[in-house]
Parts: structure tokens; C-alpha cells; sequence
């Protein structure tokens, strides 16, 4: 595939983008910081990775940095977007993919659901959670002694977790699945 590059919206002259998902400085003048003159050389940025997994250029214009997605970038530059759709998806689900073919315009539900087809983002229940304190026997001990009598206060300061917490799990709005 022939790499094709196009300016950056807002970076005109600055910098470009490809449809394979690379962006390049372009060769300028610039002033020094003791003011005089330089020549910048044209060259492909580095990308960045981002904890979330995707990639990154940051990007100068008057002294300013703006930390921009590629993805972005590139559906931007090379993908029309006639519905005015808020995200883009990478439709194989590689978030470093960022080639125009790869990519699409979405929305939020689309993009969540796509995220779920594939195996990107899954829902966890209960002690599955990284967010989980409890495990499914804490919760079985929790309703337990509030059966018996304990005071929400003292179950939650025995387990560590808040008041509201334990009221929840002993009217089963949460760990609904635990018997």
C-alpha cells in the first residue's frame, strides 16, 4: 500500500499525517531560543503508548505542546465523517493499528459494543473486579451478621468498606449474584 501524507488540521506546515498511521515533522525555520535561526529538518515523529494502549505524537505550535492520539489523526485527515460521529474504532481491535483502512467513525454505544464483541473489554462480577474488597464468602458473612443483628457501621469497619456498602450487599442491590 502507497503511504499518503496529509496536513494535520491546525498544524498546517507543521505537520503531516499518513494513511498508515504515522505522523512527520515537516522541514522549517525556526528561532532559537537566543534568537536566531535553525533549520528543522523533516522527520517522522516517535509515538508515544499510552497506559490505555493507544499511541500518541505530541505536537508544537507557538511554544505549545498538544499531546494528540494518531487514531485520531488519522481518521481526521482520511476518513469522511458525513454523521458527525464523536469516536473512532479500530475495527481488529488493535488500538496500535492506526492504517485508515483499520479504522472507523462511531458511536460511544457502537464503540462499547464493538470493545465487547471482541474481547477488549470485559465486564467483571463481584470478587472478579480489580475493584473488588470482597470475596463471595465475605459477602455470604456480611449478610449473615446482619441477619443476626450487627449494625451496618460495625459489619462495615470489620471488612473494611463503608457503611452504604454493606447496606447494599444485605438488600442485594449489590453482589446480586451471591445466594
Amino acid at each position: 500500500m502507497q503511504e499518503i501524507w496529509k496536513p494535520i488540521s491546525g498544524y498546517e506546515g507543521l505537520y503531516e499525517v499518513s494513511n498508515l498511521g504515522r505522523v512527520k515533522s515537516l522541514g522549517r525555520m525556526r528561532v532559537t531560543k537566543g534568537g536566531g535561526k535553525s533549520w528543522l529538518p523533516e522527520r517522522i515523529k516517535a509515538a508515544s503508548s499510552q497506559r490505555e494502549g493507544y499511541v500518541s505524537a505530541h505536537l508544537y505550535k507557538n511554544s505549545k505542546m498538544s499531546k494528540r492520539y494518531i487514531h485520531r489523526l488519522v481518521a481526521e485527515a482520511f476518513l469522511a465523517n458525513p454523521n458527525s460521529l464523536p469516536q473512532v474504532n479500530h475495527l481488529d481491535g488493535d488500538k496500535a493499528n492506526n492504517a485508515a483502512t483499520n479504522l472507523e467513525w462511531c458511536s460511544a454505544s457502537d464503540n462499547c459494543r464493538h470493545a465487547v464483541d471482541f474481547e477488549i473489554y470485559q465486564t467483571a462480577r463481584g470478587e472478579q473486579s480489580a475493584m473488588a474488597k470482597l470475596t463471595e464468602e465475605s459477602v455470604i458473612e456480611i449478610r449473615q451478621m446482619a441477619a443476626s443483628g450487627w449494625l451496618h457501621r460495625e459489619i462495615a469497619e470489620i471488612f473494611g468498606v463503608g457503611r452504604k456498602a454493606v447496606t447494599k450487599i444485605v438488600n442485594r442491590q449489590r453482589w446480586k449474584h451471591v445466594a
